[in-house]
């Protein structure tokens, strides 16, 4: 659900950004640069304007002229945002490395920390497939590196960048897989946190001189009417302090502008309501240095340190600031207002301070910050609560949070139900413009979807421990985690089977694991659909979950097998699903311990070998011994294919199915033959890298 959230915001602040552009659609201005004749047109500026706002060049170094490369820094130091794929980042001064055959299908992990970017907010891997002209990066101080290639056989000092964000002059570069699978893994999260990253900030609209204008005049109609005895103080000095702040802001614009004259002016003007402001020190300490008068910038941060001691000691808190909004979140907030205006009212300076709350939640989640954006919203649902935007909103982020991994069950019922709650509010107020009909339908579906999680976490273990690539959902209050001893052998077990995927050359991160208190319990847990065939009735996998009723005397065989069938899920996830007698041989290779491969062994020899079809058809196996024959089968079958091809070539083969491959074609791919015929080869002999003999 936390995609949903993301294209819901992206969607919203695009509707506003094309308002403030006066665009059809709304949609961002992307173009798609795959020919060099379509490079001048992408980086065209028109009055001041640039003709897209993202452009995605697909071209190689070579293909482009000096002259146009000259063309396309200059487009970017001027504020653009370039995606970039290939070598072609090296005309900002970035290494580049061509990636090997096996490299152009791969799986890259972040590769920086959860909050550095809003592009890698939700996000801890992806899968990706590169184009034959693809690079990747290598790191560099200028760079924020994103995701990284996940490769456990190179040592970091040789790390391969999948994506990086460079910010040069005021646009930015960022470096991108040539495909994100859309379905595997954070794929759809990470290509939205895309989208919404190269949408222009809000500090970039452009606001006719016309439009700024008229704000100016409605807020001062606006303060005028607050001013009067019978009106709310706090709506007054919210307002007071909405407005003043804008036009703090708006002064800084102008001096980044270099309208050093009208920035002067607007400072001293808002230095005469707000003598005591730290920010408006800092401003002016902005406005010096931009001057080249370093002295009295010093002087003018001096000044700022010593008012925000005051303010401390006065407004007791770590964070003694007011709230400062972008001039141009005001702007649109103001008109936003619309009609209100016609007749001004208490209401609308309350509508005034309800959308700038809401504009600048906005603008935090795009920072990655929905803590801050929870408090903006609950502020504008306080200020209007007849506006249908902010329960909308606080719901998709209370929803937001249940559905993060790493919440207790605890934290999880109690955010499902806030999530339905407000949700619920929103199903009942009538369409608009602002949440039509569609936007109600999908808030009732979520409503739904957070009830529904509430039933289930109310079933699931109530405490969450994470560690290393786990995270544990157990009750303390049981027994059997009382001194700990079963999560210990848990977590060691779990580890050295992390330890022996790596050997596949992927990582996962994370991997929940649920602990029932038993089997009952876990048939319990289990979703109704997508769960892999269980081989142990106290152990199943489902995804990316395990859930494990085991005794210690099976745990360390159970959580082996299950986590490289949640590698298999990961792998294949949107696409086919792998041959059942290949998942089974490489989860029985991976619980060291041979049994059935012996068993299986001794029928082979005497000329009991199953077909791939019986293989294939575990689920209607008869008898204990029949499974364990199968089972056997499948982990000597698979033995041999690796100590042929190694356990690296496991991934592509994998990720070949998810990519849309179906088993037989990946299976030609990687051997050369269809899997009758290898295992014609094998039972006869004639396969190298091992024999049923």
């Amino acid at each position: 659900m936390l995609v949903k959230l993301r294209i819901g915001l992206v969607a919203l602040v695009v509707i506003w950004l094309g308002a403030a552009r006066g665009q059809e659609g709304g949609a961002i201005r992307q173009l798609v640069v795959d020919k060099p004749e379509l490079l001048a047109g992408g980086i065209a500026v028109t009055d001041g304007r640039r003709a897209y706002d993202v452009v995605w060049l697909r071209l190689s170094q070579a293909q482009i002229p000096e002259a146009s490369a000259n063309a396309l820094r200059a487009w970017v130091e001027n504020g653009g945002t370039l995606w970039t794929e290939t070598d072609a980042a090296a005309l900002f001064g970035l290494r580049v490395m061509r990636p090997t055959l096996r490299e152009l299908y791969g799986h890259g992990r972040r590769a920086c920390a959860p909050n550095a970017s809003p592009l890698v907010s939700g996000v801890n891997d992806i899968w990706y497939r590169l184009d034959p002209t693809a690079a990747f990066l290598t790191p560099d101080p200028r760079l924020l590196a994103l995701l990284r290639v996940a490769d456990p056989t190179e040592p970091p000092t040789v790390a391969k960048l999948v994506s990086a964000e460079l910010s040069y002059g005021s646009g930015r570069v960022i470096h991108r897989p040539s495909e994100i699978h859309q379905t595997r893994a954070d794929g759809k999260t990470f290509e939205a946190n895309l989208k919404l990253g190269s949408t222009p900030s809000l500090d970039e609209v452009i606001v006719p001189a016309e439009t700024l204008a008229a704000t100016q005049k409605r807020c001062t109609e606006a303060l005028a009417l607050v001013a009067k005895p019978d009106q709310a103080p706090e709506l007054k000095n919210k307002l007071r302090s909405v407005f003043l702040a804008y036009r703090l802001w708006w002064a800084e614009h102008l001096t980044n502008s270099g309208k050093f004259d009208e920035a002067l002016t607007q400072l001293r003007a808002v230095a005469a309501d707000l003598p005591q402001d730290p920010d408006v020190y800092l401003a002016v300490a902005h406005w010096n240095e931009r001057q080249n008068r370093q002295q009295a910038a010093e002087q003018a941060r001096q000044q700022a340190t010593a008012a925000y001691a005051a303010a401390k000691r006065v407004m007791p808190g770590p964070d003694t600031k007011r709230l400062r909004v972008p001039w141009p979140t005001f702007v649109l907030s103001v008109n936003a207002a619309g009609t209100a205006w016609d007749q001004p009212s208490r209401e609308s300076a309350a509508l005034i301070a309800a959308r700038t709350a809401h504009m600048t939640a906005l603008d935090s989640y795009r920072r990655g910050d929905l803590a801050a954006a929870e408090k903006l919203w609950q502020e504008a649902y306080r200020l209007r609560a007849d506006q249908p935007l902010a329960p909308f909103y606080l719901g998709l982020t209370y929803k937001t949070w249940a559905d993060d991994p790493r919440a207790s069950g605890r934290e999880r019922v109690a955010w499902y139900n806030t999530a339905a709650g407000w949700l619920d509010m929103t199903r009942q107020m009538p369409p608009s413009s602002e949440l039509d009909a569609a936007a109600l339908t999908q808030a009732r579906n979520l409503a739904e979807a957070a009830r529904n999680g509430a039933v289930q976490s109310a079933k699931e273990p109530p405490d969450v421990l994470a560690r290393g690539g786990f995270i544990y959902r157990y009750d303390a209050a049981d027994p059997r985690f009382r001194t700990n001893p079963l999560l210990g052998a848990l977590q060691a077990s779990f580890d050295a089977a992390y330890q022996g995927v790596a050997l596949y050359a992927v990582w996962l991160d994370p991997t929940e694991v649920l602990l029932p208190a038993d089997d009952f319990a876990l048939r319990t847990m289990l979703p109704s659909s997508g769960v892999s065939r269980q081989v142990y009735p106290t152990s199943a996998t489902a995804g990316r979950r395990i859930y494990i009723a085991g005794s210690p005397l099976t745990i360390d065989r159970q959580c082996r097998h299950e986590f490289v069938r949640v590698v298999c899920n990961a792998l294949t996830e949107g696409g086919y699903a792998p041959p059942v007698w290949f998942e089974m041989g490489l989860a029985c290779g991976a619980e060291n311990d041979d049994f059935r491969a012996r068993i299986a062994a001794t029928n082979l020899r005497a000329g009991r070998g199953m077909t791939i079809e019986q293989l294939n058809d575990l689920a209607n196996l008869r008898g204990r011994d029949a499974v364990d024959h199968c089972l056997g089968q499948s982990e000597l079958m698979v033995k041999a294919l690796l100590a042929r091809y190694g356990p690296q070539s496991v991934v592509p083969f994998l990720m070949a199915m998810g990519w849309g491959a179906s088993p037989e074609v990946a299976f030609s791919n990687w051997t050369g033959g269809s899997p009758q015929q290898f295992l014609t080869a094998w039972m006869a002999g004639n396969w190298p890298g091992g024999t049923p003999r």
